[in-house]
């Protein structure tokens, strides 16, 4: 019997040396978590740091006054950081077309079966986001754990304050969200072992 796919979440957010923006994708067996951006967080900062040294030793040579070295200082930043962003891998597939296998099956994707989930707890996080902890076994039997911050769409956002949602309640319609596509996909022995908080 074919896999099939449930719902999608299309942003959860993992942050650390690099960070990573996954759309996840609910199946009947498995969550996929599928790569569609990855930032080098120390290369972004190092290409904003050395851009903005450049040009105050730009104004420095060129022996500018202090308010034009802020200008340098700020325009060299720019282009370190527009030089970080343009490395940076951006690829969100057609969900709708593509199979989960082909899903999981792409650069960076992490798909966790069903069986193999300990623990799941999606709970309240800052204002505008909240978090999702899957505590699981990988194929060797190793104990892992996967954190990430659900976060809304900006253009989603955006639409639901202009239709007069406030931004707060839109969060929590879109946690509720997310919420209810767990509640449909996953097994009913493990909606009962999941932390809604």
């Amino acid at each position: 019997m074919a896999e099939t796919k449930i719902a999608l979440v299309p942003l959860v957010v993992v942050t650390g040396l690099t960070q990573r923006r996954y759309g996840l994708v609910l199946t009947d067996a498995r969550a996929i978590f599928v790569l569609q951006r990855s930032l080098s967080l120390p290369v972004f900062y190092a290409s904003s740091g050395v851009g903005g040294a450049a040009g105050t030793i730009l104004a420095t040579l060129a022996n500018m006054g202090s308010t034009t070295t802020v200008f340098a200082l700020s325009i060299g930043a720019f282009f370190g950081m527009a030089l970080a962003w343009s490395g940076m891998r951006e690829s969100i597939p057609n969900y709708a077309t593509l199979t989960p296998d082909q899903l999981a099956g792409r650069k960076g994707a992490l798909a966790i079966p069903y069986a193999s989930i300990q623990a799941l707890v999606v709970d309240k996080g800052r204002r505008f986001s909240s978090r999702l902890l899957m505590t699981y076994l990988d194929s060797a039997g190793m104990r892992r754990e996967f954190y990430g911050v659900l976060l809304p769409e900006t253009r989603w956002l955006q639409s639901r304050v202009r239709a007069g949602v406030k931004g707060r309640e839109a969060v929590s319609e879109y946690v509720e969200s997310v919420r209810q596509a767990l509640r449909r996909a996953l097994p009913p022995e493990l909606v009962s072992k999941v932390r809604f908080a």
